[in-house]
């Protein structure tokens, strides 16, 4: 009787760790997916020598609230960081306080964001453009082509060209061959004439990123491409 009892209690208290441990870190998988808000920065261009720029938001009396702060560079992505909804300030650390360089408007329905960042240095001052890539569709493997310049641009990613306007944006999947390259073009139409090719290159597809291209204006070329290559996490 005993010698049976033992054999009934001892695999029940081997199980009892393996439990407790589950239910421990299911809290934690949730509290991942519950962080609010996440906002990652993509810096085309910024400041000289400007220091560290916070992001911050205003409450209602208009006091400012801190939520994250960086060094920005050129070419630079910056980690995804938690923000709440709503207007957002770039703000630079003044005599007098945070002093305002830029905003940006958070999406309210959106669960993860990206700004496209610039730098005017005839204003001093940032401009941004948000994104949500949920609502774009822009997933792993797939690149995001966004035209800044003045010219209707078109692109192939080892297929066929795409138009993408002056201001518009558009998410295309790049064809790779056999050996996992493709080529990457991009131009720009003149009317009634053949489009001038500006970018020229082969490029490795990488299924787990996704690509950042951006059309830029060129005095020289006519048009710049600006390309980054983005890592997760993306959900």
């Amino acid at each position: 009787m005993l010698l049976r009892l033992l054999l009934v209690l001892v695999p029940a208290i081997l199980v009892l760790p393996v439990i407790a441990a589950t239910e421990d870190e299911a809290p934690a998988r949730d509290a991942r997916k519950d962080r609010g808000p996440q906002l990652r920065f993509v810096f085309v261009s910024c400041a000289e020598d400007q220091g560290p720029l916070q992001i911050m938001s205003k409450n209602d009396e208009g006091e400012w609230k801190e939520h994250a702060e960086f060094q920005p560079r050129p070419s630079f992505i910056t980690d995804w960081m938690s923000v709440p909804a709503g207007k957002l300030h770039l703000t630079v650390s003044g005599s007098e306080g945070p002093r305002p360089v830029g905003s940006l408007t958070y999406p309210a329905d959106a669960r993860r964001a990206i700004a496209v960042v610039f730098y005017d240095p005839a204003k001093s001052r940032y401009r941004a453009d948000v994104i949500d890539p949920a609502k774009a569709g822009f997933g792993k493997g797939s690149t995001l082509v966004a035209n800044y310049s003045s010219k209707p641009g078109a692109v192939s990613l080892g297929g066929a060209l795409k138009r993408v306007e002056p201001g518009g944006r558009r998410v295309i999947k790049p064809k790779a061959g056999e050996n996992g390259m493709y080529r990457m073009l991009a131009s720009y139409d003149r009317k009634n004439q053949k489009p001038v090719l500006c970018y020229d290159r082969y490029v490795a597809a990488n299924p787990d990123a996704r690509e950042i291209l951006l059309l830029l204006p060129d005095e020289t070329l006519g048009l710049g491409v600006f390309r980054l290559s983005e890592f997760g996490p993306f959900e």
